[in-house]
């Protein structure tokens, strides 16, 4: 197994599912950056609201009193869902809480590099044997992204937060 792999989660997502779907959001979160008794500090998620032209970057490796209850997470996201609003109208970069970050995107959707997660492609598990340092899974309910390759991590189809749960298992185990 490589020690340190670096991953990076992008999830697309449209601002009004990101601001009406609390749970969703948290599950994606959690599923990112929480061990069973740790916060994983090489993962890097970002939610990019394609449709506002907004990311929400969380990095583990500064996150700080981050729960795993929704009641918890409920604080922050109406910290986050303020500074969505600021950022729009202003365009300056905000830091809603510890390894938050909200920001204009600056045409991201347009630019991503990675792999992105399907129910067709390479296996992840051939990805990961590849000699990689680090690993990039876009998940989008568009497919028709250009330019990515697509990696499956799961033959049915499956929600976002347990796709990501289930690749860093493969991460975990097989990097």
């Amino acid at each position: 197994m490589v020690d340190g792999l670096k991953r990076r989660f992008v999830v697309l997502i449209p601002f009004d599912v990101f601001r009406s779907d609390v749970s969703l959001v948290k599950r994606i979160v959690v599923s990112a950056l929480f061990t069973s008794h740790d916060i994983r500090r090489d993962v890097v998620l970002v939610f990019l609201l394609h449709d506002i032209d907004v990311k929400v970057t969380v990095l583990g490796e500064k996150a700080k009193h981050v729960h795993v209850d929704e009641a918890s997470y409920m604080g922050i996201h109406r910290r986050i869902l303020s500074a969505v609003e600021e950022v729009k109208a202003s365009g300056q970069k905000k830091f809603p809480h510890w390894g938050f970050t909200v920001e204009k995107a600056k045409g991201d959707a347009r630019d991503l590099q990675g792999y992105l997660v399907s129910t067709r492609g390479r296996d992840i598990l051939e990805v990961l044997r590849s000699g990689i340092e680090d690993i990039t899974l876009v998940f989008s309910e568009k497919g028709d992204l250009q330019g990515l390759e697509s990696v499956r991590i799961s033959r049915g189809k499956k929600p976002v937060d347990v796709l990501i749960a289930l690749a860093n298992i493969w991460i975990d185990n097989y990097a």
